[in-house]
């Protein structure tokens, strides 16, 4: 009865934290579409790729706002790759993220953090190039067209996906809390990289919000190498993520996303225990890091608390009219 309960429990946190991100992702999808030019739409190749990984390592954005953004891409360019670029730049590289890393772990493993992330993201919008080949897309166009398309016709779908990937995490998280993970990773013995990805696997990680974890993981004790993984893969295998992204552009886009991702963290984490772990003195020290703090908190796109109620509702009832859509059921 207990696991029913914090089950139920983290449903419904992750609905109100979710909620309000998937709806400000579809209005700014509709005014972004609305609003670059014609221009942007069209570019193809190396040119659209490196935009795409740009503007997604520079949104300081939660990821549940991404899926949408990343969509409508798609849709006005008709350029797999450019959207896929962007979701995996967006999903894992935050400018949030890089100051508050400089803060609390220095500049190797923020180097580190930031190669990996970047790296999956180029990898991503260059093998997407080969796996599917640009087509015609909407183009811009007008604001009130965008918002029909993303709130009447995409949202319901991507809200169905979203909830599905919400009661999923909450399961998961009801049967592994913070003590089990911490315990593991904090053992006395030494973690070893295996445990490092099964519990960032199972956790349900915002990058921004988990590096001062990874911080202090570090400076208990946990090998940089497995840390990073521990961060990385734990936003690869963010469910509602990953479900969003294969119920919207397909299991493929989803695979390609997560492969990308494991095969550059991982090669990052053989770098940090070949060239960096032997001797590593790990930092966790909170004196200096106002600055980088300040700094974040500026550039971070905050959350307007009394929506989060109002948000949830919605999203939960725009999941039920698509699942009322959908006949994949």
């Amino acid at each position: 009865m207990d696991f029913f309960i914090d089950w139920l429990h983290h449903i419904w946190d992750l609905l109100q934290v979710t909620g309000w991100w998937v709806l400000f992702g579809l209005a700014l999808s509709a005014v972004m579409q609305a609003v670059l030019p014609q221009a942007v739409w069209k570019l193809r190749g190396i040119a659209a790729v490196s935009a795409a990984v740009i503007g997604g390592a520079l949104l300081p954005m939660c990821n549940f706002g991404i899926v949408p953004l990343a969509f409508g891409i798609w849709q006005a360019s008709g350029n797999m790759a450019a959207a896929l670029a962007f979701f995996s730049a967006a999903v894992l590289l935050n400018p949030v993220a890089l100051l508050l890393a400089i803060g609390y772990m220095g500049p190797v493993l923020t180097v580190a953090y930031g190669v990996a992330a970047l790296a999956a993201a180029v990898l991503t919008g260059l093998l997407a190039m080969r796996l599917w080949p640009p087509g015609e897309g909407t183009g811009r166009r007008r604001l009130g067209d965008a918002l029909r398309q993303s709130f009447l016709q995409d949202g319901p779908r991507l809200a169905l996906w979203i909830c599905i990937g919400i009661t999923a995490q909450g399961g998961l998280m009801a049967l592994f809390p913070a003590s089990v993970y911490r315990a593991v990773l904090l053992d006395p013995t030494g973690a070893s990289v295996i445990e490092a990805v099964v519990m960032g696997v199972l956790r349900h990680v915002c990058i921004p919000d988990d590096l001062s974890l990874m911080a202090s993981l570090v400076a208990s004790g946990l090998a940089p190498g497995s840390a990073l993984l521990f961060l990385l893969l734990g936003v690869v295998s963010n469910l509602p993520d990953l479900l969003a992204l294969g119920g919207m552009a397909g299991k493929k886009a989803a695979a390609l996303f997560a492969g990308s991702a494991v095969l550059c963290s991982t090669a990052v984490w053989g770098v940090l225990r070949l060239w960096v772990e032997p001797g590593f003195l790990p930092r966790f020290n909170l004196a200096g890091t106002e600055i980088y703090t300040l700094w974040a908190n500026r550039l971070s796109i905050g959350t307007w608390m009394p929506a989060r109620l109002p948000c949830a509702l919605l999203l939960l009832a725009m999941g039920l009219y698509g699942f009322q859509r959908s006949n994949k059921f």
